[in-house]
């Protein structure tokens, strides 16, 4: 029996407050064997999972009034993940709305989770420089039940991966080094080292090599200078940031994701922005938060819920727009007028470079921890009609009606 196997029973047996004579299903579980559902102990591993996610939810989503109780509460957070993760801690952020059962996802340090990833019940290894955007959902959706007679499956995502915003992981495959999914990407099968996947099934669209252009969408911000002296303005407000930092993201140029300025600007916009979803904010403080998110917009704007903005100053909203419920926006973003966003749609630009030695954590001594960050460029036109759960990849332009459950990149449907 491996022993990290053993460890790992050990761990979730004196979690649990299981006997060691009563954690066999456990070991069954965590080896990929059969299992009783109907065991005790199985039982209260998927309760106490339940319980820790529910709970890492609520404390990331909470108001603080001061830094003393945002310190506790992320010191709880990090004693949850570690409870989820049998004793390891976990480095690098961890964002609200992980979704998995104990044991199930080995990670190591060093890796990356954005909010609302979903590990559905199978045996997952990460491995270090692993990256995953929103919204990604690994493993098959079925109950942990249904494995019962068979075993759990195996899932293995290889070192530097980057999995984007919607990606859906199968069942039985295995990502291999360096490969990055494109956003919205369902991945039915291994992917070869190095590679670019993207579609539905992800398929290999080419090779990643260091020659990967480091500027998105060209030289010089798309916003005018005024328009930038407002959106500046406003990320003033909850930041020192320099100016010249902030140009350069408008630029889509890298830049330091882990700089100390621009964390409290994204953690003051996740704060906003889940904000807004509070059962007990009054229609006046929603408008507030609204403005705050969007100094930059025209007339009639309306916003639905659970609403998640990557960062405050990146987006120029024009009239009359319509945002539908569970929208995420990311990077730099502009909108029409006239335009119709639908329910479950995705416009996710920010993200990192393709190539793999561009995007790692790494440590430099007069920075320390760096990690780089790059923005693309969406822009959507007048008039536009975007359907419900649509993923609209970086750098495209959208200018006609895009219908229902379609990934739309760079000027067609995929």
């Amino acid at each position: 029996m491996d022993d990290s196997i053993d460890r790992k029973v050990q761990f979730v047996a004196n979690l649990l407050k299981v006997h060691d004579k009563a954690s066999g299903e456990l070991k069954n579980l965590y080896s990929g064997l059969p299992f009783n559902y109907n065991d005790e102990a199985i039982q209260k591993l998927i309760k106490k999972s339940n319980e820790l996610c529910l709970k890492f939810k609520s404390l990331a989503e909470k108001k603080h009034k001061s830094s003393l109780g945002l310190k506790i509460d992320n010191l709880k957070r990090l004693e949850i993940l570690r409870q989820l993760f049998c004793g390891k801690y976990m480095v690098c952020d961890v964002r609200s709305g992980i979704n998995l059962i104990i044991g199930l996802v080995d990670a190591p340090s060093m890796t990356f989770f954005n909010y609302d990833v979903k590990f559905n019940p199978a045996l997952v290894k990460i491995e270090a420089g692993v990256e995953i955007a929103p919204k990604v959902e690994i493993g098959e959706f079925k109950d942990l039940k249904e494995y019962a007679n068979s075993g759990l499956p195996y899932i293995n995502i290889k070192k530097d991966v980057w999995l984007g915003l919607g990606v859906k992981v199968k069942n039985n495959v295995t990502i291999n080094e360096k490969v990055v999914v494109g956003a919205g990407g369902i991945v039915e099968a291994d992917i070869e080292s190095e590679s670019l996947a993207l579609g539905r099934p992800a398929k290999v669209k080419r090779k990643i090599t260091s020659e990967e252009k480091e500027n998105r969408y060209g030289k010089g911000s798309p916003f005018t200078i005024d328009e930038e002296n407002i959106l500046y303005e406003a990320v003033s407000r909850w930041t020192k940031l320099k100016r010249v930092k902030f140009h350069n993201i408008l630029e889509g140029n890298q830049f330091n994701l882990i700089d100390s300025k621009l964390m409290k600007l994204y953690k003051t916009t996740h704060t906003i922005s889940e904000g807004l979803n509070a059962k007990d904010l009054s229609f006046e403080e929603r408008l507030k938060g609204i403005d705050y998110l969007f100094p930059l917009k025209g007339e009639n704007f309306q916003v639905g819920h659970n609403l998640h903005l990557d960062m405050i100053g990146t987006s120029k909203i024009g009239n009359n727009v319509i945002i539908g419920d569970n929208v995420t926006i990311g990077g730099n973003l502009i909108v029409g007028d006239n335009v119709v966003i639908g329910n479950n749609t995705s416009l996710f630009a920010s993200g990192h470079p393709i190539y793999s030695k561009r995007r790692k954590m790494m440590f430099k001594l007069k920075k320390g921890i760096v990690q780089i960050g790059q923005n693309d460029l969406i822009v959507i036109k007048d008039n536009v009609k975007i359907g419900s759960n649509v993923i609209i990849t970086p750098g495209s332009v959208v200018d006609r009606d895009i219908p229902d459950n379609v990934i739309f990149s760079k000027g067609k449907i995929i």
